[in-house]
Formats: C-alpha cells, sequence, structure tokens
C-alpha cells in the first residue's frame, strides 16, 4: 500500500492544498474505511427514527413521571392557593415601577383582571374589602 501526501500550495487562511497520490489498494481501502464510517453514522442516527428509539424515550419519561410525588388537593384547598396568587399578583401589579406607557397599561389589565378573578374565588364582599384596602395603601404611598 501507498499513500504520498505532497503539499503544494499554502493559503493565506493558513489552510493548505495536498496532492496525494496513492496506489489502487490504497483507495480501496480509503474508499472502504470512508463508507463503513459513513454507514455507521446513518445507523446511529437512524436509530433516532426507529420505533424502538421512541418507545425506550417514551418509556424513560415514564420512569422519570413516576418519581413525582401527587398531593391531593380539595377544591377549596385550590381556591386557597389560587385566591393567594391572585392577591401577590395585585400587590406587585401596584409595586412594579414601569417607565413606558405600553408597560404601564399592561400592568393595569393585569391589574383589573386580578380584581376580577378576586372577585370570583373569595366571597364578593371580602373581596371589595381586600381589594379597598390594597388600593387605600398603594395610591396613598403613590401620592
Amino acid at each position: 500500500m501507498k499513500i504520498v501526501l505532497n503539499q503544494y500550495r499554502e493559503n493565506e487562511d493558513g489552510s493548505a492544498d495536498f496532492h496525494v497520490d496513492m496506489d489502487k489498494e490504497s483507495t480501496h481501502s480509503l474508499i472502504n474505511f470512508a463508507l463503513v464510517t459513513m454507514l455507521s453514522k446513518a445507523v446511529e442516527e437512524g436509530k433516532l427514527y426507529s420505533p424502538d428509539f421512541y418507545e425506550a424515550e417514551e418509556q424513560e419519561k415514564e420512569e422519570k413521571k413516576d418519581d413525582r410525588v401527587w398531593v391531593p388537593l380539595e377544591p377549596e384547598q385550590m381556591d386557597a392557593i389560587i385566591v393567594d396568587e391572585l392577591k401577590n399578583c395585585l400587590i406587585r401589579s401596584y409595586t412594579n415601577n414601569l417607565f413606558f406607557q405600553e408597560d404601564v397599561d399592561n400592568n393595569i389589565h393585569v391589574r383589573n383582571a386580578c380584581k376580577t378573578l378576586l372577585n370570583h374565588y373569595m366571597i364578593p364582599s371580602e373581596a371589595d374589602e381586600y381589594i379597598g384596602l390594597i388600593e387605600s395603601v398603594y395610591e396613598f404611598e403613590g401620592a
């Protein structure tokens, strides 16, 4: 087997162009190596598209799901969590320091949505009392 590598031109970017002389046996070996490498890579990539790969991936996802702990909640508990988050959101809508009018307008829409949802999830009189308290605290600070 004979492979002779001759440099014949160096490029400005630091790369070089080479001329390779080889016999038939070397050419045959090089092409075989390239084909085997290309086919091996294709087989590995092809596994990504096989049903077995997706089944194994789904099984891994299911195994990961099994590690989670589920806590059963009563509807009242879920409502309490939602109400707490809505209250936090309402307070944040008053405490943001926004500079652009579009952001201020969006923040007012969020504030109004929080008020509407609080009226839905809370007893309306309690919601009105809470919203009034928050408005008086934050509007007094803004004045």
